[in-house]
Parts: C-alpha cells; structure tokens; sequence
C-alpha cells in the first residue's frame, strides 16, 4: 500500500492518542512506589512529581520543536536521530533505531498489557472477594491482549484512532472524580487514610533527596510515551508540524491533570495500603458509597487503560514498520525483498515480544509478583530520558546552532537547551547513584518496585543487578546489529547529501516501497 492512501488521522485524533498513550495508568498506580519511597512524606512526594512534570514538558517543547524540521520524511524518535545525528555519531543513530524499537516499545508493550489485565483482575475481586485469578491466568491474558492490540492495529490504524478517542474520554471520568473529589474532601477519611503533607513521616533533607531521585523513573514513567505520536507522523494530516503542536498541547494538559490528582493522592495517603484509586476512593466516600462507586470508576479505569495499550501499540507498530521500510535492522533488506515492508516489521515484531515476554513472565511466575514487570518501566524509562536528553543537545549543536539565528533568540533557547538537557541527564543519573546506594546500605530490604501483586517484593541488591543486566542489553543491542551490517558490508546505510544525513533506502526503487 502506498503512503498516500492512507485514511490519515486529524489533529484531535492525534491528540487522544498522545493523550491516551501517557493517561491511563502511571498517574493511578505509581503513587504507590513514590509513596514508598519517600516514606508518606507529602513534601517529597509532591516535589517528585513536580520535578518529574517540568523536566516531561521541557522535554516535550523540545520534541516540539524536533518533530517540525524537515527530517527527509522520516518519522518517530530514531528518524529525528538520522536527521540530527552527523556521520561521526553514528553510534547514536543505531542505539536509539534499534533500542526505540527492541527495547523501549517493545517493553512498554508487555508492561502496559500486563498491568491492564492486573487492573481487569482487580476489577473482578472488588466485584467477587472470592475471585482471585492466579498469576499464569494474568499471564495468558497479557499475551491474549498483546496479540489483539497488534492485530487492530494492523488491521486499520482508522480503528485504532477511534477506540484511543473514545477511550480518551472515557480516561478522565476516574481521573476528574479523583482529582476533584479528592481535594474537596481532604479532611474526610473514611478508611484510616491521613494528610501525607502534615501527617507524613517527616524526612531529613538527605533521605528526601535521595527518595525523590528514586521514585523519578516511576513519575517519568506515568509522563513518557508522547513521543510515540511522533512515529505516527506519515499517518497524520499535516505530518511533523502537526505532530510538534500535538506534543506540547498534549503535556501541558497532562503535567497540570497529573498534579491534581497526586495532591489528592497525598491529601488522602495510608501507609497501610498502594496509594492506588481504590484506597483514594474508599477513604474519600463513605462506605455505602464507595461499594457502588469504586467498581464503576475501576470499570472507567480499565477502559482507560486498554485504551493507552492500543495507543502505545500503535506507536510502536509505527516505529517498527518505519525502520523495516527504512531498512535500519538486519536482514530487513531480504525481508522486505521477499515479503513487504509490513510483513517484515511484523515479524520483528513478534520475535522482540516474544523475547522479551520469556524473560519478563517467567521472574513473575516464579516469584508470584509484579514486582519485576514494574521495575521493567521505571528500567526503561530511566535509560530513555538520557537519550532525550542526548537528542535535544545534538539538535542544539547540529542545527539549530548552525542556522542563521539571531542573538536574541539564540540565548534563552540555548539556556533552555542545558537546563533541560541537564535535568533530565543529572535526575536519571541521581537515580541510578541512590539505586546503587540504597542495594549498599540495604541490600536485603524490599525495593519499592510493585503494581498491585508486590508480594514480597524484590530487594534493592536483586534491583541494582537488574539495572546492571539491562544496562549491558541495552549497549548489546545496537551493537550486535552494527556488527551484523558490518560483517556483511551494508552497514553504510547513510550517506550525506548537501550536508544532510539521508538513509539510502529512500532513494531505493524497491517494490516493496
């Protein structure tokens, strides 16, 4: 199917599924890892998210900025790293082509699919206390949800468009009730719940230091997925000047609808419990009230969260047909020779998933828990915030400093540029140190990593040797994939056209194209 006969998306289609790929399921759920690890401390707490808000949409006026230059028809995060990146960073285009796709999305994917079927099981023990679907149930439903999502993705990206824009609405009928009702009544407490910003253990400056830096991969996690819009950009009316608009207007509302409703989290905080809608609700009305009310908005929240699956799906799906299209991975060239360019991103697709849900689903049914399949965002999460970060100070260098720009504008963007650059850099890097830190003065206390079945939880050694391991799998990656190129001499997939760097693929004549 050629480009041009796609049924593309408008610009409020877009932005649902921006929307609907960040709301949905972090902001709930997260406050329960934040909670711990700054110990109820409604200061601290706060401060995470705030910190983690601004850092989000400095970042996301970047990608504003990005997504509108003209990067030669190539969309999504790793066509902004082909765009931006010289020859001489090379290293930088592969890492973020190939961890984008194998790593990032591929992960989200399971991650979000899994915590939908947790919210979905959730839903049925508040209905039914004597319905309790075990771990490897949740685990076949996962992948059931997976394969579905991918399949209407693939089928027509029309639908996909429209569930995301239903489900986008339906998203903030919980989140409203939350935010509002929460803050209205933050001196009712009906289930033992107490004010976190005055009753909250009090931390000295270093330990609430050292709590926020933790619990940031878990804010920022609640925040990522709007570059994802981005790989959608030959699928959308007006392509990146669009997608750039679409980003920004999407963060500003989440930042401030994120803040609400972590404020009413911490209004209504109980040690006792996850932080989770459910106690929020349960402390906010009474019971009588709660019983008819909690299931409802708990329905409103699975359809919130099935919602910014098939949003994160679609992404990814973008993503990965746009480097099977663009010929960035190996053994794509054949592929697409034999098949298409759809048939080949759908292989890579399932092989990556595949993968990746082994080495995912098999910790958690050994260990009954969710402690892993949370700690896999926050993992995910913290690596790309440093790759953000890596882009938007290559675009200042490469572009925009290159360009004919006057000293009145040159300053303030370039002191946005380091601010932002810097904080997403030191905060992800403060979080690995105090990671590192908490598995040497604690080694064997439970980390703060857990959805909804925590368990015993994993411990802060177990945690930090984790990030060890995905730290070496996230350097392989690209790696492996460069020396598979090289090995067979097509690793020069780029070449330099008037000073701008252009797959070659673009120029191919290729039916398949």
């Amino acid at each position: 199917m050629k480009e041009k006969t796609y049924k593309k998306l408008g610009f409020f289609s877009a932005l649902s599924i921006c929307i609907g790929s960040v709301v949905g399921i972090g902001i709930f759920f997260k406050n329960g890892s934040i909670s711990n690890a700054v110990s109820g401390d409604g200061t601290s707490w706060i401060l995470t998210w705030l910190i983690s808000g601004i850092i989000a949409f400095l970042i996301a006026i970047h990608f504003g900025r990005i997504a509108s230059i003209d990067n030669n028809g190539l969309p999504g995060l790793s066509g902004w790293a082909q765009s931006i990146a010289t020859k001489k960073q090379n290293w930088f285009r592969h890492l973020v082509t190939i961890n984008y796709s194998f790593f990032y999305n591929s992960l989200l994917i399971i991650v979000i699919s899994f915590f939908t079927v947790e919210i979905f099981a959730n839903l049925l023990k508040i209905i039914n206390p004597s319905i309790i679907m075990p771990m490897y149930a949740i685990v076949i439903l996962t992948i059931a949800l997976m394969f579905f999502n991918i399949t209407i993705n693939k089928i027509s990206v029309k639908t996909s468009g429209i569930f995301s824009s239903v489900t986008t609405i339906v998203k903030f009928i919980p989140l409203t009730v939350c935010a509002v009702a929460g803050i209205i009544f933050a001196n009712t407490h009906n289930s033992g719940g107490t004010n976190g910003f005055v009753d909250g253990d009090g931390l000295s400056f270093i330990d609430s230091f050292q709590g926020i830096m933790k619990s940031l991969p878990a804010a920022l996690f609640a925040f990522d997925a709007f570059v994802g819009v981005g790989s959608m950009s030959r699928k959308i009316k007006g392509g990146e000047k669009v997608v750039s608009k679409v980003i920004v207007f999407s963060m500003l509302f989440i930042v401030v609808s994120f803040l609400f409703i972590s404020i009413s989290a911490i209004l209504h905080y109980d040690p006792n419990t996850s932080s989770s809608i459910e106690q929020i609700l349960s402390d906010i009305f009474s019971s009588d009230v709660g019983k008819f009310l909690t299931p409802v908005i708990m329905f409103f929240l699975l359809a919130s969260a099935a919602g910014t699956t098939n949003s994160i799906t679609g992404s990814a799906i973008s993503e990965f047909e746009n480097i099977s299209r663009d010929e960035k991975v190996f053994f794509s060239k054949e592929l697409n020779e034999k098949f298409n360019y759809k048939i080949t991103s759908t292989i890579y697709i399932s092989i990556s998933l595949t993968i990746w849900s082994l080495a995912s689903f098999i910790p958690v049914l050994i260990t009954d828990s969710d402690s892993f399949i949370d700690g896999l965002s926050n993992i995910a999460v913290l690596f790309f915030f440093i790759v953000y970060g890596i882009l938007i100070f290559l675009y200042w260098k490469n572009i925009y400093m290159k360009n004919k720009i006057t000293s009145k504008s040159r300053v303030p963007y370039t002191v946005l540029v380091f601010i932002s650059v810097i904080g997403a850099w030191s905060s992800m890097i403060l979080s690995f140190f105090s990671t590192m830190m908490a598995a040497i003065q604690f080694p064997n206390k439970a980390s703060s990593w857990g959805f909804l079945i925590s368990g015993d939880g994993i411990s802060n050694l177990v945690v930090f040797i984790i990030y060890l391991i995905f730290i070496v799998i996230f350097i392989l990656l690209p790696l492996i994939n460069w020396m598979l190129f090289k090995n067979k001499k097509e690793y020069n997939i780029f070449q330099s056209i008037d000073n701008k760097i252009i797959p070659l693929s673009v120029y191919s004549n290729s039916s398949n194209k």
